[in-house]
């Protein structure tokens, strides 16, 4: 707790974090196999973004889960089998 406070001292970086402009990254250049995960009830926000990354990554893989907050409360072993089964899915990288 130490290393977070004064928070005035973070007050800056705060702003920038909870900032409603998202930046903009060139994905479409992405060419290897993606897996992009997120739930509907993160605080942080990260919904929409891994929206807008799984549209831009072509063939991209995306998860939503309807809850389960920032570390998807609830969908431990769901998430343990997606990821494995991505890992283990053929690629077609010619």
């Amino acid at each position: 707790m130490n290393l977070a406070l004064p928070m005035s001292a973070r007050a800056a970086g705060l702003m920038n974090d909870v900032s409603t402009d998202l930046p903009r990254y060139e994905l479409a250049g992405i060419d290897i196999p993606t897996l992009v995960v997120s739930t509907q009830t993160d605080l942080y926000g990260t919904a929409e973004i891994a929206r807008y990354t799984a549209g831009e990554i072509g063939g991209s893989r995306s998860i939503d889960y309807p809850d389960g907050g920032h570390l998807w409360v609830g969908h431990h072993e769901a998430m343990l089998s997606e990821i494995a089964a991505f890992l283990r899915s053929p690629t077609d990288n010619s």
